[in-house]
């Protein structure tokens, strides 16, 4: 750290302050760094028709916008001219060049009646990517298109930054962000999604599983969340605040090539510079002053989803400290990367990701079949019937032991399987007549299914689910969410956690 200290010079105490959103107490973001530019503008993504669940299809930004720093979330302007294109690093293991359909741009309402923007793109388990302070969507670029090739990516320009630049907010928080990714999950009804956010990014992910616990699967921090226990310190920000009210442009430059590594190509610490110093200073002052007093603690005793980081080895992160806060905590470090390893070490980042998604929450697609791996025997039912129509249309049971010309209620009694499970439904009327002196209901009270693949079931359930128990994650890492067939019975749908 030493090597870049002379960076600084009456800027560390700024950086210091920008920590709190992280809950660093090291100087900057990776080290003696100030805390957030981001990568390279974003290309935006072509457009596509959508899903009727979100708004019409928009055009797709066309400036370039701000880099994010370490402190939480100044609202980034168009840049006017945008630095040299750069060349995105190979990807560390070579992809299958399958060729994707174009991403999706839309915007979901927030609760202040702003539009927040977001590209959409591939297929598998959601992963939601969170740029930082005066960022924009395009510093994933370099990762964004393998990822797409395994994952569903939802890259978001937070309210006041990249597409969804030039809005007016009142209050500019942390929180406030959290609620808008929030109002995106439930919009696009997202399963098991990953939120991933650098720097400031990394709280609000956190801020927006509080609000959608049973949307999100996992939190993964970039450059983020370094120390949780900090306590926030309002009284230090006033003469850095003062500073970038006085010369935005100067101050944020040398915030941010501080911030950069040394042996990061000038290309990338000047598009850096150049994005973060053309954001809305007044949004960035907000939000900065706002950093004082940010506190993660709340939010971390709430979450119950695995979190992890993706951290530079320069800035050392408090690992017991934030595991006294999140029992599931833990960090990957990246060598030779300042405080935007997306950019400044696009492969390498794109290595350790990878192996922080297949840890936590490994992708899912059409190679992960939906199979049955458990199952309670026995229903009994009124109407015979529409009971063995939920299971055989829905659940994707098949009838057997029955002739084809037969009607298979006509006996009293259907047997179904799937995936070597058997379930035997009962008439009631049947079994009366068999045993007139028991009194006999609909029932079993509660069937247990165990499954590799949950949102796979849900979706072929369709209008005919009755959600009696939305999806939750249970103490054992498992999901599950409870549903009611037609006879009243329980159907509990659970997918364990030792599967994807």
């Amino acid at each position: 750290m030493s090597s870049r200290s002379h960076l600084l010079g009456p800027l560390a105490a700024l950086a210091l302050l920008c920590a709190c959103v992280s809950g660093r107490s090291e100087v900057g973001p990776t080290g003696p760094q100030p805390a957030g530019a981001e990568a390279p503008p974003v290309a935006a993504e072509p457009t596509a028709a959508g899903p009727a669940a979100a708004e019409a299809e928009e055009s797709e930004p066309t400036a370039a916008e701000p880099a994010a720093t370490e402190p939480a979330g100044v609202e980034p302007t168009q840049v006017a001219a945008a630095p040299p294109e750069l060349e995105p690093a190979p990807p560390t293991v070579p992809v299958e060049m399958v060729a994707l359909e174009p991403a999706v741009v839309r915007g979901v309402l927030t609760a202040d009646g702003l539009r927040m923007r977001y590209s959409d793109g591939g297929a598998g388990r959601p992963v939601v990517l969170i740029h930082g302070w005066c960022g924009n969507q395009g510093q994933w670029d370099a990762q964004v298109e393998d990822l797409r090739r395994t994952h569903r990516v939802l890259c978001v320009d937070l309210v006041g930054h990249g597409a969804s630049a030039g809005q007016a907010r009142e209050d500019w928080t942390v929180a406030a962000f959290g609620d808008d990714v929030a109002r995106l999950l439930e919009q696009e009804a997202l399963e098991g999604a990953v939120l991933v956010g650098h720097s400031m990014g990394g709280p609000v992910a956190l801020e927006a599983a509080v609000r959608a616990p049973e949307r999100v699967a996992a939190v993964v921090g970039v450059e983020s969340m370094h120390r949780l226990g900090a306590t926030p310190d309002p009284g230090q920000r006033a003469a850095y605040v003062a500073r970038f009210r006085a010369d935005f442009p100067a101050a944020m430059g040398e915030f941010v090539r501080a911030a950069v590594h040394p042996d990061a190509p000038a290309e990338v610490r000047d598009r850096i510079v150049a994005e973060s110093a053309a954001c809305d200073p007044g949004m960035a002052v907000a939000l900065m002053e706002h950093f004082g007093s940010y506190d993660p603690r709340p939010a971390t005793r709430v979450v119950d989803c695995p979190v992890r980081c993706i951290n530079s080895e320069t800035t050392p992160t408090d690992v017991a400290g934030n595991r006294a806060l999140l029992t599931s905590f833990d960090v990957e470090q990246v060598s030779g990367t300042g405080h935007w390893p997306q950019v400044e070490v696009p492969g390498a980042f794109a290595e350790a990701l990878g192996a922080t998604l297949a840890a936590i929450a490994p992708a899912q697609g059409p190679e992960v079949a939906a199979v049955v791996t458990s199952f309670a025997p026995v229903v009994r039912c009124e109407d015979l019937t529409a009971v063995r129509e939920f299971y055989v249309r829905h659940l994707r049971f098949e009838v057997v032991d029955c002739a084809p010309d037969e009607d298979p209620d006509a006996r009293g009694s259907v047997t179904l399987v799937r995936d070597g499970a058997t379930l035997v439904l009962q008439s009631l009327a049947s079994l009366r007549g068999d045993l007139p002196e028991v009194t006999l209901r609909p029932g079993p009270a509660v069937l247990r299914m165990g499954v590799t693949n949950l949102g796979d079931e849900l979706r072929s359930l369709g209008d005919a689910l009755r959600v009696v128990v939305p999806e939750r994650r249970l103490a054992d890492g498992s999901r599950q969410v409870v549903v009611e067939d037609p006879a009243g019975t329980l159907v509990v749908l659970r997918q364990g956690p030792d599967l994807p």
